[in-house]
């Protein structure tokens, strides 16, 4: 077992006060009725496909059923935001509902829980954010507060859906379900007792603030003898299991935004069902609790044992901060951070814009022309993570450690010891097996934009 008792305490000194927060992220649902699946048989509603794909056309998709046999659907979005947006992207779906044409067509719906919290809230995104834009404010860092939230508008929204399938059975396939129940003579004839819905998968987040992604090295350093997964971009995410259904717990850790470092958990088949069942928010926050507490022992950790590493030179870093007009958060990512060839999206925009007008990043296409919206950090910042003894000095011999463009790896030329960002290491085979990053640098049109 992992814990900080485990590290010798001269070698590394941790923070004990640092604010965290869980959260849930996106969720896939399974929704249907039960008796249907007895009185209506399994056959394919070709009647409602034709009209429906006549209708909409656009919103018809391909669905494995319940047996997963691949079938056709339909697909209606059940919530998004507002008019008056949150956030620029207008129009943004927020939950959806797939509905099968084949008896006894069971849902499939899918729900950003972070969006609909911050909808309901009326709280903006974190401007902050690396990647995307489903990430909390961080100033949402009181832990049980916002748990307890979580749950009510999870356990909200699972009733939502048993009503939304139903009227849509009545809409799509002219299907009610309570008139049904009660011709059949049947004890439950309410919609919500009729209707069962059952987590099919779900992320659930432990955010821990104030932080940035070198601060949990320690929890790559254990990994990697088992299974890790890098990628060497602005998020520098790890992954320490492979993305397969299979595997009903994944963990992966990436920097979210400036000052989130985010620990992600993918639940599926019972660890899900099991976690996610309860529709008391009471009993749902208690299950959460107890399947991160699982969660982290899976992978060798304590929960209430992760703690992140104090940084050396954190002193100067406030100073930095103030010169370069930046939050103290954002100067944490680029002194220390993994990523030394960084690109941007539309969510990101507002960062390149900071960082450009302080000089702090430049094209690359200026050292290597093909490299149109790719940008590295500049030398001056360059000369400062050294300095500050950051991520280019070599760990074996103490010398500075230079950056291979090509292979996504520091290379000290002293001793020849590779940090690699784009790597795969298993137990049974420790060679090093290149990857294609999450997003290719060729093929992405918004960057080049």
């Amino acid at each position: 077992m992992i814990t900080l008792e485990n590290i010798p305490p001269a070698t590394v000194q941790y923070d004990e006060d640092v604010s965290r927060r869980i959260v849930l992220d996106r969720v896939v649902f399974t929704v249907y009725c039960p008796f249907l699946f007895k009185y209506i048989g399994k056959s394919h509603n070709k009647q409602a496909f034709h009209e429906w794909k006549e209708k909409f056309p656009k919103n018809i998709v391909r669905v494995f059923d319940y047996s997963n046999k691949n079938s056709m659907g339909i697909k209606f979005p059940t919530e998004r935001w507002s008019s008056d947006p949150i956030e620029s992207q207008e129009g943004e779906v927020i939950s959806d509902l797939t509905l099968s044409f084949t008896a006894p067509y069971v849902g499939y719906a899918y729900c950003n829980f972070n969006r609909l919290y911050m909808k309901q809230k009326g709280i903006n995104p974190y401007e902050d954010t690396y990647k995307f834009t489903n990430v909390l404010p961080i100033y949402l860092n009181d832990e049980k507060e916002l748990l307890n939230e979580m749950c009510v508008t999870f356990s909200d929204h699972v009733q939502e859906l048993k009503f939304i399938y139903s009227e849509y059975l009545k809409k799509i396939f002219d299907l009610d379900i309570e008139e049904l129940a009660r011709d059949l003579e049947l004890q439950e004839t309410d919609y919500t007792s009729l209707v069962e819905v059952s987590v099919k998968q779900a992320e659930v987040d432990v955010e821990f603030l104030g932080c940035d992604q070198v601060q949990f090295e320690y929890i790559a350093e254990t990994r990697k003898s088992n299974y890790m997964l890098r990628c060497g971009d602005w998020t520098q995410t790890e992954y320490y299991s492979k993305n397969l259904k299979s595997i009903p717990i994944q963990f992966k850790r990436y920097q979210k935004g400036a000052g989130i470092n985010r620990h992600e958990f993918t639940w599926s088949k019972d660890a899900s069902r099991n976690w996610l069942k309860f529709e008391d928010p009471e009993l749902l926050y208690e299950s959460i609790l107890l399947g991160i507490s699982e969660s982290y022992l899976k992978y060798g950790f304590q929960f209430e044992g992760i703690r992140p590493i104090k940084l050396d030179g954190e002193s100067l870093l406030q100073e930095f901060a103030e010169w370069w007009k930046l939050s103290l958060d954002i100067t944490k990512t680029i002194i220390y951070g993994g990523a030394t060839v960084v690109k941007f999206d539309r969510t990101t925009k507002n960062l390149r814009e900071k960082l450009q007008r302080n000089n702090l990043i430049v094209k690359l296409e200026s050292d290597f022309g093909q490299k149109r919206g790719i940008y590295r950090f500049s030398d001056a910042v360059e000369r400062i993570r050294q300095a500050l003894n950051g991520i280019y000095r070599c760990p074996e011999c103490n010398s500075l450690m230079d950056y291979d463009y090509e292979e996504f790896a520091h290379v000290c030329k002293r001793c020849n010891h590779r940090i690699s960002y784009s790597f795969e290491r298993c137990s049974h085979d420790t060679e090093f097996v290149k990857f294609e990053t999450i997003e290719p640098i060729e093929d992405d049109e918004e960057v080049k934009k």
